[in-house]
């Protein structure tokens, strides 16, 4: 919109006063010198002045424009309330708040849509920060930032795997960043805008305050194995983290009045009617359903996707059951690791809440060289699921 522009143009208006010159045409050269009617001095005052009060202009009219409140783009732009934190989401930003995860994706906004101090129109939410950008094609004009990478989460790239794609099922290595997608964040990746909302991925997954998660160049996200299936994994609250790293403002997140108090019309009172009263019988007796069996879903993740050359490594594994999502306790979890001198073998079981921790000895590896892990999962000595495979790197001295 050529309005979004009208600030910057308007700071033009200091030069252009202050230094327009005399055209050198032989007409204008005909003229008689302005200097013979008004003195050099005060023509260059006249200029100085003029130029300082376009100055003045330009800053009075940024600091109301940055400070007005942002209304709706036209009387008929929708606008959504959010009593948690009092703010409100509109427009265009409110479309792709809808269109691409709402509440789990985004959270709740912390701010007003304002302009930054890049005249960039912008709004923060607890997990991201939108950006408008209107001279982009309309499918890219709204924006997440790159927090990740803002708040500084990039890890060194790791080479690609010298792995076949049909070895490791649970991972997606992109070679734009040099990092992979991992289970159990890549069902979730895929199923939530992928690349288009989360970026790419500027690190392997890892144990952070002791969960696991997996940095993006837009989100965190973290694991959380013992939720309902839908909210086992959750977008980390880096539009909060950033909004405090830069140090916004506080009056940006105070509070602030519904856009729009649109009332739910009273419905019109309606004549008594003479309403059958309903046979009531008594329902059959329920014949209880026989506990399902578990369906196990088995995920195994290393502990350091890049390790030393020596020193020891660690896989955390764990089973669930698909449905409920409880941890299956006593499932015996068999790692087969394919060191470059030979197969080794490390077995452990799973605790109460499902999870084992299997750590083992790295011996001396060289650098650059990647290690394949596959897990196996049994119970009475069968199989419960499908190997799971992952993979590390050893790549410095340490």
């Amino acid at each position: 919109m050529a309005v979004d522009y009208l600030p910057s143009a308007i700071c033009y208006l200091p030069s252009a006063i202050g230094y327009l010159q005399p055209l050198a045409s032989p007409k204008l050269r005909s003229r008689p010198d302005p200097s013979i009617i008004f003195p050099t001095h005060l023509i260059h005052t006249v200029r100085s002045h003029m130029r300082r009060l376009g100055l003045v202009l330009c800053l009075a009219i940024l600091l109301v424009w940055t400070a007005q409140p942002v209304l709706p783009l036209s009387a008929g732009a929708r606008s959504r309330y959010f009593a948690e934190t009092g703010h409100n989401v509109q427009g265009f930003f409110l479309d792709f708040y809808e269109a691409h995860g709402d509440l789990d994706v985004f959270g709740h906004p912390l701010t007003e849509q304002f302009r930054n101090d890049q005249q960039l129109l912008v709004q923060f939410f607890q997990r991201a920060v939108m950006e408008y950008r209107p001279w982009n094609k309309p499918a890219y004009q709204v924006q997440l930032a790159l927090l990740g990478d803002l708040l500084g989460h990039g890890l060194p790239r790791v080479p690609e795997p010298k792995i076949k794609v049909s070895a490791v099922k649970s991972s997606r290595y992109y070679p734009q960043t040099g990092h992979s997608v991992e289970q159990p964040f890549l069902t979730y990746f895929d199923a939530h805008g992928g690349v288009y909302i989360f970026g790419y991925p500027v690190a392997e997954p890892f144990v952070e305050d002791g969960r696991l998660v997996q940095y993006f160049q837009r989100t965190r996200m973290e694991y959380y194995p013992d939720n309902p299936s839908r909210y086992r994994i959750q977008l980390g609250l880096l539009g909060t983290a950033y909004a405090n790293a830069i140090g916004l403002d506080p009056a940006a997140t105070r509070s602030v009045q519904p856009l729009s108090a649109a009332k739910t019309p009273t419905p019109a009172p309606r004549a008594p009617q003479n309403t059958p009263q309903p046979v009531v019988r008594s329902a059959p007796t329920a014949t209880p359903s026989p506990t399902p069996a578990p369906v196990p879903l088995c995920a195994a993740s290393v502990g350091n996707r890049v390790t030393g050359i020596r020193g020891t490594q660690t896989i955390n594994a764990r089973v669930s059951d698909k449905t409920t999502g409880r941890g299956l306790p006593d499932v015996a979890v068999m790692l087969t690791v394919h060191f470059p001198e030979g197969n080794q073998t490390f077995n452990g079981r799973t605790n109460a809440d499902g999870a084992a921790v299997i750590a083992f000895d790295l011996g001396v590896l060289q650098p650059g060289v990647i290690i394949v892990v596959e897990a196996g999962f049994e119970s009475d000595s069968q199989s419960v699921c499908d190997p799971v495979n992952t993979y590390f790197m050893a790549w410095n001295s340490s």
